[in-house]
């Protein structure tokens, strides 16, 4: 079977998310539940990381962890129960929308109050930070993009994201406050996705190969190099610096390469036929 997710997801956090899914099927808990459940989990993750103490680095990064694993696993327990719904579509990117941010915060917290930074000025220290978090958002973007078009390619139903007209309308045709506050949320997630990469139906599915390169710039492995960083800091504490270098160096000059590899394919392509 071809692989159309994360590595990291299928084979680090899927295993554990179904056994999660299995144990609290027979509870009555919806996947909507607990999508709920992991962004308060993945939220206090991310809030723990500006703590700084050994045991909030501790618990932040088991947090993290563990909020990767339930992301996996509100989708493994809406199938159990028939499939998903609209609402836990858009509680599942406002959830990473969250956590993301709150993890960004707490990385920014601790880089002020690591004393091997305090030469760096707080100013310097927001631009960088802020520019990996608005990197990952345009790294998701186009993993995002490549996912849609592989599973496409491979027969699945796959839409990609909705427009702005169409989220519009349905906040204008929203009747409780709830659904209001939701696609309020919902819809400056989407329009940064859709920003960073959104696909088109004519677009060319990617290859196998093509798709795990994308998959490189995928939001749980970027939630594995904070983690990672975050936790290097109880060895040395210049070990934050593991984030951002990664996000602004590493990331964008892989990006740019699949850029430049999915340019090259597009003018291959007609080349091809004659």
């Amino acid at each position: 079977m071809p692989i159309t997710e994360e590595p990291l997801d299928l084979f680090l956090h899927r295993p554990p998310a179904r056994l999660v899914a299995a144990i609290l099927f027979p509870t009555g808990m919806t996947a909507n539940q607990l999508t709920l459940v992991a962004t308060v989990i993945g939220v206090g993750g991310g809030v723990l990381v500006g703590v700084g103490t050994r045991a909030a680095i501790l618990a932040s990064a088991a947090l993290l962890w563990l909020f990767l694993i339930l992301d996996c696993a509100d989708g493994e327990l809406a199938r159990k129960r028939g499939g998903g719904s609209r609402l836990g579509q858009v509680l599942d990117g406002i959830s990473d929308y969250f956590v993301a941010i709150s993890a960004h915060i707490g990385f920014l917290v601790l880089a002020w109050r690591t004393p091997a930074f305090d030469a760096v000025p707080r100013w310097a220290l927001f631009t960088i930070v802020g520019a990996s978090g608005a990197c990952q958002a345009v790294h998701s973007g186009l993993f995002d993009a490549a996912k849609t078009k592989f599973r496409r390619g491979l027969g699945r139903n796959q839409s990609g994201l909705e427009s702005r007209e169409s989220l519009l309308e349905e906040l204008k045709q929203a009747t409780t406050f709830k659904q209001r506050l939701i696609l309020r949320l919902y819809i400056p997630y989407v329009a940064v996705q859709r920003r960073a990469g959104a696909p088109s139906e004519s677009e060319r599915a990617p290859s196998q190969i093509e798709f795990l390169a994308w998959s490189l710039l995928g939001p749980t492995m970027r939630m594995t190099v904070i983690i990672a960083s975050v936790l290097g800091v109880l060895a040395d504490p210049r070990a934050l610096v593991l984030y951002p270098a990664t996000g602004l160096i590493a990331a964008n000059a892989w990006m740019l390469l699949m850029l430049a590899w999915r340019k090259g394919k597009k003018i291959q392509r007609p080349e091809a036929k004659v």
